[in-house]
C-alpha cells in the first residue's frame, strides 16, 4: 500500500477538506504560493508549525506504530520498510503547506497575533486532513475502556475520517 501510486495520488483529494475548512478565498492564493515556491513555502510553514514538521512521522497511528517498532532495526526489509509510507507523507505535504499557509494567511487578514495565526493553521491541517499524534487521536482509535483494544483493531487508518466524526 505505501508504495501504490494510486494511494499516493489519492492525497491530492484532500483539498476539497482543506477548501470546506478554510475556504476558496483563502486556499487558493495559498496554493497557488506553494507551487510558485515549493522550497520557500516548505520552509516558511516548518519553521513556524511543529505541527507540520513532525506530520510525517504522525500521518497516521498505525504507520507511526510500525515505525517506531523498527527503530534500530537494520537491513534492507527494514529500509525498504521503513520508506514505504515517504511517497505518502510527501504528498500530504503538497496538501498540508497549502492548507496551513491558507489557515494562517486567513487568521492574520482577520487580525489574529501571529502565534494565534500559527495555531490557526495548525488547526487547519489537523480539521482538514486528519493527524496521527497521540494527542489527536478519537478515544476510539487510543485503545481505551473495556473493548478498547478490539476496537482499535477497527480502526487502522482512521486518522483522515477521525477529523470530519471524532469520536
Amino acid at each position: 500500500m505505501g508504495h501504490r501510486l494510486s494511494t499516493i495520488m489519492t492525497q491530492i483529494g484532500g483539498y476539497s477538506n482543506s477548501i470546506e475548512v478554510v475556504g476558496m478565498r483563502h486556499f487558493a492564493p495559498a496554493l497557488a504560493q506553494s507551487m510558485q515556491r515549493p522550497i520557500e513555502s516548505y520552509r516558511f510553514v516548518v519553521e513556524r508549525s511543529g505541527e507540520v514538521r513532525t506530520r510525517m512521522d504522525t500521518l497516521d497511528r498505525d504507520i507511526r506504530v510500525s515505525l517506531a517498532a523498527m527503530q534500530g532495526k537494520g537491513g534492507i526489509l527494514a529500509n525498504a520498510k521503513r520508506t514505504m509510507f515517504h511517497g505518502i507523507g510527501y504528498m500530504d505535504r503538497v496538501v498540508a503547506v497549502p492548507t496551513w499557509l491558507a489557515g494562517y494567511n486567513k487568521a492574520l487578514a482577520s487580525g489574529m497575533s501571529e502565534e494565534d495565526a500559527i495555531n490557526a493553521g495548525d488547526r487547519a491541517v489537523r480539521m482538514s486532513q486528519g493527524a496521527g499524534a497521540p494527542k489527536d487521536l478519537a478515544a476510539i482509535q487510543r485503545g481505551t475502556g473495556k473493548w478498547g483494544e478490539a476496537l482499535k483493531l477497527m480502526t487502522m487508518f482512521y486518522s483522515y475520517l477521525s477529523a470530519f466524526y471524532p469520536v
